[in-house]
């Protein structure tokens, strides 16, 4: 796309213009839609039914006759939709083109969290002067392995070399059975599944939760033994399903550290000592357009309002020594760049519940020089706060556990994650304050490279691992031939049945940042 004005100026220009989406009805504004989808509310939608071909026929002879009248057909139907709109719409009043201030304000206000997205929370995938050499995922930032990125990068040269096997070869295989699938490796083969289970089967983490708890609620078990278990593949609270760790906008911390301060851009002459943080330095200067240590000074020095001046010691002073004495341990603990940050909970959030509960938690600064003990019941105290625990009977993270999932309905990664997790996730911050071995401190050396360990435990309990594996092949599921019915169970992403009345509905969050 940055060469498509030089190489292909019309294209350009025709793409500029705006016709990379295509208006439904003229004279209106608010209603443009990419062209396939246009396509497929259009021309699509009017010359079939709403099961598609299946739900049409499945004799050859009857497709065939459907493929070569489709046009027709689709005359008829927009002809009939034509004739009978005014009639329909007649006494309705026309739909609001959401142009006025409070949808502009709430439109402008969605592009904005999509650039945050992008700019803080992601891999920025338009800056192209610092991409990277492999194939990452741009939401979690880890980078594929070689045979994942061989799969997809070839992908393109598989699908033309199956397409013209079958136009040199048409009597080998009947043209109305359905195609075999290229076995094209993607980033979903790249999560972490149960090493227990790892050859049986694999489904989505939050889709193992529900399945699991419709089963034992079902079956009547006892909740709060199967809570004790993460019930996924990776503690969800913590880590994202390929493994990775969640992360949070750290920076966050810092807006929140100089609303105690004025922001000024003159530095006062009579202080004799600054703080300069080097890595904003080289994260805000464009270092392509650099060659010599004179551009670098230019860069930085030639304008006066893209420095700040922050008044460190008046923010300490409004603090006092307690609080500042404690935010290095929870910033550890909520996520920096070798610890995991809890899911939906971010730095606001942890500052803000340290300075409410300073009194109680005055010592989670001391954490390395706690014993085991009484570091894991510190900390577990701080995350009761980070997750607006108000039930004074809970003693421990799986308690807490049991009481949110019988209460609430949050998905997996809206719970904390275990006792023996969050064990771990502490040894991974005591890390950060000793130079002995890391194997002692909850990480674990893979192919030479030091990962986190995730849990000490097995994911699922014993006499729940064979639900995992059951699929039903039922086209409804609301009666006994369905297994999954028949089991209490909800149906999952791998079963055969489509559009059915017993699948999991997982609603997909928008970040990791703050939200309760």
């Amino acid at each position: 796309m940055e060469k498509l004005k030089v190489e292909v100026p019309d294209m350009f220009e025709f793409l500029a213009a705006g016709n990379f989406v295509v208006k439904k009805t003229n004279g209106k504004k608010f209603n443009c839609v990419a062209s396939d989808m246009a396509l497929e509310q259009s021309i699509n939608k009017d010359c079939k039914s709403s099961s598609g071909i299946i739900g049409f026929s499945k004799q050859p002879g009857a497709l065939l006759r459907w493929m070569t009248t489709r046009h027709i057909l689709g005359d008829y139907s927009k002809n009939f939709l034509e004739a009978t709109s005014n009639i329909v719409k007649k006494g309705k009043k026309e739909a609001s083109l959401q142009t006025d201030s409070r949808m502009e304000g709430k439109n402008e206000e969605d592009v904005l969290k999509i650039l945050n997205s992008i700019e803080n929370y992601w891999c920025n995938p338009f800056d192209l002067d610092n991409a990277p050499d492999r194939l990452v995922n741009i939401c979690t930032g880890k980078i594929v392995n070689e045979e994942v990125e061989k799969s997809l990068g070839n992908f393109l040269e598989i699908a033309t070399e199956k397409v013209q096997h079958i136009l040199n070869n048409p009597r080998e295989e009947d043209f109305w059975k359905p195609a075999k699938r290229n076995k094209i490796q993607t980033f979903k083969d790249t999560k972490v599944k149960p090493k227990s289970m790892a050859k049986k089967t694999f489904i989505g983490s939050e889709c193992m939760f529900r399945r699991i708890i419709c089963a034992a609620r079902f079956q009547e078990m006892d909740l709060s033994n199967i809570l004790s278990y993460e019930l996924s593949a990776v503690p969800a609270s913590l880590f994202h399903e390929d493994g990775s760790m969640r992360k949070t906008t750290k920076s966050d911390l810092a807006k929140k550290l100089e609303s105690f301060t004025e922001i000024i851009t003159t530095i006062n002459t009579n202080v004799n000592s600054y703080v300069i943080d080097g890595m904003v330095l080289i994260r805000e200067v464009n270092l392509s357009s650099i060659t010599t240590f004179n551009d670098f000074g230019r860069m930085f020095l030639g304008h006066s309002k893209n420095k700040r001046y922050i008044a460190i010691h008046d923010i300490a002073k409004k603090l006092g020594p307690l609080v500042c004495g404690n935010l290095l341990a929870i910033h550890c603990l909520t996520g920096c760049d070798t610890t995991s940050a809890f899911y939906k909970i971010g730095k606001r959030t942890a500052f803000d519940m340290l300075t409410r509960n300073i009194n109680v938690l005055a010592e989670i600064g001391n954490l390395p020089n706690l014993s085991e003990e009484e570091a894991i019941e510190l900390s577990t105290r701080y995350v009761y706060t980070l997750y607006k625990n108000k039930n004074k009977d809970i003693v421990n993270l799986n308690e807490m556990r049991c009481f949110l999932t019988s209460t609430t309905n949050r998905t997996a990664a809206e719970l904390p994650p275990t006792d023996d997790a969050f064990k771990q996730h502490l040894k991974s911050h005591q890390a950060e304050n000793h130079f002995e071995d890391p194997s002692r401190y909850g990480w674990i050396l893979e192919e030479n490279v030091w990962v986190p360990v995730l849990s000490t435990q097995e994911p699922v309990p014993d006499n729940l691992r064979k639900i995992l594996s059951i699929r039903c092949s039922d086209k409804i599921c609301n009666n006994s031939r369905c297994i999954c019915v028949t089991q209490g169970l909800k149906c999952c992403t791998e079963c055969k049945c489509k559009s059915c009345s017993n699948a999991i509905v997982i609603e997909d969050a928008d970040s990791d940042s703050d939200s309760y």
